[in-house]
């Protein structure tokens, strides 16, 4: 079978850094998955997709929902390669 459009393969997040207030364009590759919250009292870590501002260090949650597949599928994958934050 052939894959005739593979679709918008694009992804750019514009937003202000909430840290430093520089502003910022996340890419596919900016874009990691890993686990925030606390793991005391029983409260369990939630696994999300972010960006980390190249500035101030200051990590930005995206919402999964508005995050392509493809983009999602490429973050995934660096988790399993072991470039995730815990």
């Amino acid at each position: 079978m052939k894959i005739l459009d593979e679709g918008p393969s694009d992804f750019h997040h514009k937003f202000t850094c909430k840290g430093c207030k520089a502003k910022l364009a996340a890419e596919t590759n900016d874009v990691v998955v890993g686990y925030f919250g606390s793991n005391y009292g029983g409260d369990r870590p939630t696994r999300e997709y972010y960006v980390e501002c190249p500035r101030c260090g200051t990590d930005h949650k995206l919402d999964r929902n508005k995050i392509p597949m493809m983009v999602r599928q490429k973050a995934d994958q660096k988790q399993q390669d072991g470039g995730f934050k815990e």
